[in-house]
């Protein structure tokens, strides 16, 4: 989001400083992480509810996990600066070195196979950083060939400043979404264990089920951010438009395909008779609107990339809002399809909101 436009600009001197400010910004907030995580890390275990005896493992997991941030963060971010260069090839070839060396050294450190001592789930750990550390030396490197990063102390200050504006606001909107899941689960929690498990299996293949609109997020915001840049305003919208036309599109044959394979889906998981029936019946209704939500993401984050990351918070921030009120209007007397019925006015509203925000400041 800040290196793009400056490519758009031709400011490429601006956008190689911007990238190693960028790495000097992950190293802030990896300390930062560490340092909350070192006074928190059991008060947040325990609020989990995890048992005593599977506490220290926990425990000893999270930590590596909080104090390797630098590098199991490194890679992610690299990605995206080598993908605002153009470059959508070499950011999939280092995220996928890293997935398979993670595969590697997993059951190498867990299990100690070869010279390797048996570390167990830290083993794990270790495998994630160390993993994710090999793909951000390999990011790192072909940034530097590629001479797309320098390292100076110029315009650090203003950098660091306009990267936790934008950075600080997106973090806060994605942070929103779970909060909004945890809200559901409360009011699901009143009709029994079963249902609240049906909800719960419905979001964890939603990730699978907006698989594009998600890429979407990743692979939009380059574009936009450049052709913004480079002041071409109907690129820009263009861009969007399409994307918009193609999510929504592949997201209507998604709930086509849910609608007739839910029950096969949901079987592969549980045969429990209320967790099926209350999974199938979130994703038979969220699946119709999941259209709207993925015009959500792709004009959140591409107004993530013009810099205008205000408008994208209070677009989340008004879903959440709207979600908030639906559910407390029900009565204590309330249906489960009433509770998704919330979640559906909400991803509709909202995504239709953001088409013409998205309308009224890109023109």
């Amino acid at each position: 989001s800040y290196i793009a436009p400056k490519i758009g600009r031709n400011e490429s001197e601006q956008a190689t400083l911007a990238a190693g400010h960028g790495i000097t910004f992950i190293l802030i907030v990896a300390a930062i992480v560490a340092v909350i995580g070192f006074f928190t890390s059991n008060i947040y275990l325990r609020s989990l509810g995890i048992e005593a005896q599977v506490f220290d493992l926990a425990k000893t997991y999270n930590d590596i996990i909080i104090y390797g941030a630098f590098l199991y963060i490194l890679p992610i971010v690299l990605a995206a600066m080598i993908r605002a260069n153009g470059n959508a090839i070499m950011p999939a070839v280092i995220m996928g070195v890293g997935c398979l060396l993670n595969i590697i050294l997993d059951p190498i450190l867990m299990f100690g196979l070869g010279p390797a001592p048996r570390l167990e789930l830290a083993g794990a750990a270790y495998a994630t950083i160390a993993s994710a550390g090999v793909s951000g030396l390999i990011a790192l490197i072909y940034m530097i060939r590629e001479r797309m990063i320098r390292f100076s102390s110029v315009g650090l200050k203003s950098s660091l400043k306009q990267i936790s504006y934008v950075g600080g606001l997106s973090t806060f909107s994605n942070l929103l979404l779970p909060f909004a899941f945890s809200l559901i689960t409360m009011k699901l929690a009143g009709l029994g264990t079963d249902v609240i498990g049906g909800a719960g299996l419905g979001m964890k293949l939603e990730p699978l089920l907006l698989a594009l609109p998600i890429a979407m997020t990743a692979s939009v915001p380059p574009i936009v951010g450049i052709t913004w840049g480079a002041n071409n305003i109907i690129r820009t919208r263009q861009t969007i438009k399409l994307a918009n036309k193609i999510v929504f599109v592949w997201q209507l044959a998604v709930a086509v395909i849910i609608w007739i394979f839910a029950g096969s889906i949901v079987s592969l998981f549980t045969q429990e008779a209320l967790v099926v029936e209350s999974a199938i019946l979130y994703l038979r209704l969220i699946s119709l609107t999941y259209g709207f939500e993925g015009m959500l993401f792709v004009i959140s984050s591409s107004l993530n990339a013009i810099g205008k990351p205000v408008h994208s918070f209070l677009i989340n921030g008004l879903r959440l809002l709207i979600l908030i009120c639906l559910l407390f209007i029900l009565s204590l007397d309330f249906s489960l399809t009433q509770v998704y019925g919330t979640i559906m006015v909400s991803n509709i509203t909202v995504g239709l909101l953001a088409l013409w925000i998205q309308k009224y400041i890109i023109k």
